[in-house]
């Protein structure tokens, strides 16, 4: 009797609407990884160490010459390479000696040129600093990076890196929580990359969309229509990592909003999309809401099953948030089977543990971005103000010279005419000659 009031509380809590697992942010860490598709493919006949033997080897001038740019690109692959190999710290490292090397040489190039070409790799390497910083869960300073990616972006015109970079800051500010900012980042980034072709950016801009109204738990079928757009941008890609990772965004939703039917029918597409991947947070994600499905239908030995094999994924993927989740409803199970002891134990240890590391960080890191950005913010306003004056006092400064100067100008002809009149009239004096009234 025991186990069958504990299996029926079990079966009410998944009720609760709390299925917690962010999963915009594996679209993000996708579309950070397609954004270096491209030229990790272009360097795959090269691996990391014949890349460093280059970069080492080679000795760039303090003139921007040709054979720099061929550094540079070796530079931006070596990243690529290590972003491939998960290195972020290793990743930063030569992302900054890029950044600094282009910094150097553009303070001895002139050619307009050669600038714009030096300007577009300084955007490459903030770019690549930043999303080393969010594979570090360093909020601040991806967030800090990604704003320079972003002015580099629009310095250079850039349409589709402009865009990027603000779906990458909106994509920061809701990992940060900041759901409102996060949203108006993403319609930012949406309104620009919609009219370009990058469809994999766009799919990444209307996730967040999808996601506000999830996180702020308003309105279920605006999230569902924004996530099913994504959805479909990304079937017609046929990217599968994106595609996959949308399944999960819209199982997500259904789950939280007791859309159990549907669900279902999601859950098979993504069993068979994440075991063809093998991405280890994808059939973590995929376990945990499988699971919860078991545990409404009362298969508690097949949902244990799963729950323990996402527990075992998100320990190695440090994700706080994900193994809290995990457990709890690992301790529901527990409970189910009247280890309650245990189930207690599970419940608070996950708890204490992504409470302590994961929340408190997170309000300390926005509270200290947005202190940092709003004192940028006023620097630059004022800055731009302090300009402006001394733009007006200049200006003035030259009117009033200016003046003087016609002043001047016309008190010397003046005199000039007086001396000339009252000499001429002397020499009508002289010659006896009526003067002129």
């Amino acid at each position: 009797m025991r186990k069958k009031v504990l299996l029926f509380l079990t079966v009410m809590a998944i009720h609760r609407k709390d299925s917690g697992l962010k999963n915009n942010s594996i679209l993000f860490r996708l579309l950070l990884l397609l954004c270096f598709t491209s030229n990790f493919l272009a360097a795959a006949d090269g691996k990391v160490d014949s890349l460093l033997a280059r970069v080492h080897a080679f000795q760039p001038q303090s003139k921007f010459l040709e054979k720099d740019t061929a550094y540079l690109v070796d530079l931006w692959y070596v990243c690529a390479e290590f972003y491939q190999l998960g290195e972020s710290d290793s990743m930063r490292k030569y992302a900054d000696l890029g950044l600094n090397t282009v910094i150097q040489l553009k303070k001895t190039t002139e050619d307009k040129d050669k600038l714009k070409i030096l300007n577009k790799y300084e955007m490459i390497f903030y770019k690549n600093i930043g999303i080393s910083y969010f594979d570090k869960d360093d909020y601040i300073s991806q967030t800090k990076f990604f704003h320079k990616y972003l002015s580099k972006a629009r310095e250079l015109n850039n349409i589709k890196e402009t865009g990027t970079a603000l779906s990458y800051i909106a994509s920061c500010h809701r990992e940060l929580e900041d759901y409102d900012k996060a949203f108006a980042y993403a319609q930012e980034a949406y309104s620009i990359l919609k009219n370009t072709d990058n469809k994999n950016a766009i799919g990444g801009a209307l996730a967040i969309y999808g996601s506000y109204y999830f996180d702020k738990k308003v309105d279920y079928d605006s999230s569902y229509y924004w996530k099913k757009k994504v959805y479909n941008l990304y079937e017609e890609t046929g990217y599968l990592p994106l595609l996959s990772g949308a399944t999960l965004d819209i199982i997500e939703i259904f789950v939280y909003f007791h859309e159990f039917d549907s669900a279902r029918k999601y859950l098979e597409l993504s069993k068979e999309r994440v075991h063809a991947l093998g991405f280890p947070e994808h059939i973590m994600t995929y376990n945990t809401y499988q699971a919860i499905i078991y545990l409404k239908d009362r298969r508690i030995v097949e949902a244990k099953q799963l729950l323990t094999e996402a527990m075992e994924l998100a320990r190695q993927s440090d994700v706080k948030e994900d193994d809290y989740n995990i457990h709890k409803y690992l301790s529901l199970i527990l409970a189910a089977e009247g280890a309650s002891e245990d189930a207690l134990k599970t419940i608070d240890s996950a708890f204490n543990e992504y409470s302590t590391d994961v929340n408190v960080s997170k309000a300390q890191a926005l509270t200290r971005a947005q202190m940092d950005f709003d004192f940028n913010f006023e620097r630059s306003i004022a800055s731009a103000e302090q300009k402006r004056l001394v733009q007006l006092r200049n200006f003035s400064i030259a009117i009033c010279i200016l003046l003087l100067l016609i002043v001047v100008v016309i008190f010397q002809r003046y005199r000039e005419r007086g001396r000339y009149s009252q000499a001429l009239a002397e020499k009508m004096r002289h010659w006896n000659l009526p003067t002129l009234h």
